[in-house]
């Protein structure tokens, strides 16, 4: 996995300018990380077996010295679409093509 280390600073602004894509993709639509709550309980529920599986496969990378932030970056990408499933699963549907089953 390729990843580009960034300053704090420079990462603030990587992140602003990611939301103000997304916000000019989206339209007319409402800014989720604004409107929304997070759904309680949140997704993916705490004892869901491959949010297990993930911090337990984390958690081995580090004890054999593998490098922090790529473990802690591919931990949350791959728990962040377990959580979109999840989401999914629960009939908050796709968010992305349909907003108003946000």
């Amino acid at each position: 996995m390729s990843r580009t280390f960034r300053t704090d600073a420079q990462l603030a602004l990587d992140v602003a300018a990611h939301t103000a894509r997304q916000n000019a993709d989206r339209g007319a639509w409402s800014d989720p990380r604004a409107d929304a709550h997070m759904p309680d309980p949140a997704f993916p529920d705490p004892d869901n077996p491959v949010l297990d599986y993930l911090v337990r496969t984390a958690e081995a990378s580090l004890r054999r010295g593998e490098n922090i932030q790529l473990t802690l970056v591919h931990l949350a990408v791959h728990a962040w679409f377990e959580g979109g499933v999840a989401g999914y699963d629960r009939g908050r549907g796709d968010t992305a093509h349909d907003p108003d089953s946000a």
